[in-house]
């Protein structure tokens, strides 16, 4: 497998130049001339560049499922040469959040095994991100806003914050004319975040946490003058369980479109404020690591199922 078709496959994997490029570390302007040259060699074009999103020709389709075929044969090909010779199986280390555990990771695990058989992973599930930016695993990923000198992000997903509530809830009927259901939030282009929400007085509402992900300063002070619910979590940031004790009208959450994608089976009695805050789900590691090639790929695979499509 030359250079060449490998950087054409990239772009089919990621669906554009320009996400293909950042996978490959290379410039995009390097990449579609590598890609025209052997375009140009074929005899005819693997991509129709008047669609958009980009899309493969007919001749593209054929093609890319001969080079599928030939990465599964020199894949196996590989581990029955590393098996022959007696090589140690790696291992990758991965620390994950618990709301990424539930999402992208499992995802991403099948993707890499369909690459690299010979690699174990082990994961770490922790709550909590090393804020002394001391990493104990090959990658940490979690949700982060900001970077700092002493670590990597690359961006994976972002995510609409949402105010999600039931019709048991105390404040449902304060909430309602600024609500939509959750076919219009998995649809994702039926709704405009709504800044409304702050003409509602917050002691009339309840809200099981606080989200500390928040990082709009205007919807922070709102937030920070709603009255907890009755009902107390501690030690635990695994947002399933919030999204349980919602369901029960026990109190307000703030969910993502994402989560709410996971959970819609059990959501038809759900009603969701569009909130003006986003948040962005990077996966971070040290920024004096080389990378190897079984870690370029997991970071390939979390890119290639980060994306609202492969929650519904």
């Amino acid at each position: 497998m030359n250079l060449a078709q490998k950087y054409a496959y990239a772009v089919f994997r990621n669906g554009s130049f320009s996400k293909a490029a950042k996978q490959l570390f290379i410039s995009q302007p390097s990449l579609s001339e590598t890609v025209k040259k052997l375009e140009k060699e074929l005899g005819f074009s693997l991509f129709d560049r008047s669609k958009s999103p980009l899309a493969l020709t007919p001749q593209g389709v054929l093609y890319m499922d001969y080079l599928e075929e030939a990465f599964e044969n020199e894949r196996v090909m590989l581990n029955r040469i590393k098996s022959m010779s007696g090589t140690s199986r790696k291992e990758l280390a991965i620390t994950c959040g618990s709301f990424l555990s539930r999402t992208l990771l499992p995802r991403a695990c099948r993707e890499f095994f369909k690459i690299h058989s010979d690699v174990d992973i082990k994961l770490d599930f922790k709550d909590g991100m090393p804020l002394n930016n001391k990493f104990n695993s090959d990658f940490n990923f979690y949700v982060q806003y900001h970077y700092n000198n002493h670590m990597i992000c690359i961006p994976l997903l972002e995510e609409q914050y949402f105010l999600a509530f039931t019709n048991d809830y105390a404040g449902a009927e304060l909430l309602k004319p600024l609500a939509i259901g959750i076919d219009d939030v998995v649809n994702g282009d039926k709704f405009t975040p709504d800044t409304r929400l702050y003409d509602i007085p917050p002691e009339n509402l309840q809200i099981l946490i606080r989200d500390p992900q928040i990082n709009s300063p205007e919807l922070e002070s709102y937030v920070n003058k709603i009255p907890r619910s009755p009902c107390r979590i501690t030690n635990s940031r695994h947002r399933g369980i919030y999204y349980d004790l919602m369901l029960m009208g026990i109190g307000a959450i703030f969910t993502t479109d994402i989560i709410a994608t996971i959970e819609r089976h059990r959501s038809k009695n759900v009603l969701f404020v569009p909130i003006d805050n986003k948040r962005t789900l990077r996966v971070i590691y040290k920024k004096d690591r080389v990378l190897s090639d079984e870690e370029k790929n997991f970071i390939y695979a979390l890119q290639k199922v980060a994306n609202k499509a492969n929650f519904l």
